[in-house]
């Protein structure tokens, strides 16, 4: 257990104007102005910060502490430094005796600061805020750290700009891969002056709970010389237009316009070539001659074997109908509508030939008795129809080629 002697004055600085204050270690005196309340309100600020640290680094130790406060008055000395008593040199000992103890813990369990790169500043002015956790994970600690939680304002009068958030590093991954320390940078301000206190960050890091010492932010006003008379406010100052400002200004959109117009001109030039160019046609491929196309499509039907399949009737119909089709472009006489009987009559009257008529006459007559009277003809003439249906076109299509051709009529 331990004991912490404590005196009134340690707490509050009483108002009895300038007073000597002598540093036994350096023997340097400084004089302080108790009567100023921003004096006092500094010191009972630090030595709240001072108990409250104390407190935190006992608790964290598992030390049970009291404090014995004497109820002796101080009283100011008109010169001199005032030599150490007993009772002080004995609250140092036992000071350093609890700064010991806490430095043992501190390398032991999880601690928690919290630092300001500056405790003054101006209305208005930022000022850096950091927080660390550091902790170990091969003492069966998982490593969890449960941060408070943070809103926009930390106090009434202190405001969070920015919060970087928590980042999690080893601290000397060569020296001890197990000691880690999570760390958030915050910055805050403050619009108002005077002393404002920032209350401890607490923290659980797997079953302990730490906190931060409290932290102490003077904000401070202008300085106002008011000496100085009063000034109106002045007018607006116009500036004068200059071309170089301007372009230095909006050159990103003055070349985004010349770029953007040149493009145009280029599709515009572009567009007209492509009309002025003279189409020039693709030569068309020579028409294929009749009598080619039409034993092409013989070969086709007799590739396909539907007589050899049982399809007699289907292979007869297919040779008629390319033979009809045939005469009726060659000698330009109706040959798909009509029957047989009528066919053979009008080529009575065409070009062809008695000969070639006669054969046209009995292949159109051997496909009718296929189709209409259900004759199975013998293999030998289903085999040789398209074989003579191709020489009646080649010897037609000579016949008609060796025929001379009419003058043309005298006008």
């Amino acid at each position: 257990m331990v004991l912490r002697t404590g005196d009134p004055g340690e707490g509050e600085l009483p108002n009895i104007g300038l007073v000597p204050f002598d540093d036994p270690e350096t023997g340097r005196t400084t004089w302080v102005d108790t009567g100023s309340k921003r004096v006092r309100t500094a010191y009972r600020a630090e030595a709240l910060k001072h108990q409250a640290r104390t407190r935190a680094l006992l608790r964290r130790s598992g030390i049970d502490h009291a404090v014995i406060r004497y109820t002796r008055r101080l009283r100011p000395r008109a010169h001199g430094p005032l030599p150490p008593t007993r009772q002080t040199m004995m609250r140092r000992a036992l000071l350093l005796l609890c700064l010991s103890a806490s430095v043992i813990a501190h390398g032991q369990g999880p601690t928690a600061t919290a630092v300001l790169d500056t405790t003054v500043i101006r209305l208005g002015e930022q000022v850096k805020l950091d927080l660390e956790v550091v902790y170990r994970v091969d003492q069966g600690s998982p490593g969890v750290v449960i941060w408070p939680s943070l809103e926009d304002t930390l106090t009434k009068q202190v405001e969070v700009v920015w919060d970087g958030g928590v980042d999690t590093a080893l601290v000397d991954a060569a020296k001890d891969p197990y000691l880690f320390a999570q760390r958030r940078h915050l910055v805050v301000t403050a619009w108002d002056s005077g002393f404002w206190a920032i209350p401890p960050f607490r923290f659980v890091v797997a079953a302990d709970t730490i906190e931060t010492a409290p932290l102490l932010l003077e904000v401070r006003t202008l300085p106002v010389d008011t000496a100085q008379a009063y000034r109106d406010i002045k007018d607006i100052y116009d500036v004068p237009f200059s071309w170089r400002h301007w372009l230095r200004e909006n050159w990103p959109y003055l070349a985004g316009g010349v770029a953007i117009l040149a493009l145009l001109l280029f599709i515009v030039w572009r567009v007209r070539k492509y009309r002025n160019r003279a189409v020039i046609a693709a030569p068309e491929a020579p028409p294929v001659p009749l009598h080619q196309r039409v034993i092409e499509a013989l070969r086709a039907v007799d590739q396909q074997r539907l007589w050899q399949q049982g399809e007699v009737k289907a292979h007869h119909s297919a040779v008629t109908d390319l033979l009809r089709g045939y005469i009726e472009e060659r000698y330009h006489v109706p040959a798909l509508e009509r029957t047989t009987d009528e066919l053979v009559q009008a080529l009575k009257l065409s070009a062809m030939g008695a000969a070639h008529r006669e054969q046209i006459t009995n292949l159109l007559r051997l496909a009718d008795l296929v189709k209409f009277a259900k004759l199975s003809p013998a293999p030998l003439e289903n085999e040789q129809m398209i074989p003579t249906a191709i020489r009646l076109v080649q010897e037609t299509t000579e016949a008609m080629a060796a025929q001379p051709v009419p003058d043309a009529p005298r006008s």
